[in-house]
């Protein structure tokens, strides 16, 4: 489950607060959390541009509008920056 070695694997909302995953990659649509993709053994110096990778790669595909990278409780960054 999640961003491994360019295989990433989306889990939903309600699997997160379950996983042990610290860092996490919220994708937004229409300003609502539509899933969500845990970065397993990333960073935080690296985890804006492990998201932007999966932002390019799985969620304009799947319609997100942008992103949030979150560790744990703690907010780290947002695309678009508004």
């Amino acid at each position: 489950m999640g961003y491994r070695a360019g295989q990433p694997a989306s889990i939903t909302v309600s699997e997160i607060s379950n996983c042990d995953i610290p860092m996490r990659c919220y994708f937004l649509r229409q300003g609502r959390i539509a899933f969500v993709e845990p970065l397993e053994n990333v960073a935080e110096d690296n985890c804006v541009q492990a998201c932007r990778d999966l932002f390019e790669s799985k969620g304009k595909p799947r319609g997100a509008e942008g992103f949030e990278v979150w560790n744990r409780d703690r907010f780290i960054y947002r695309y678009p920056e508004k």
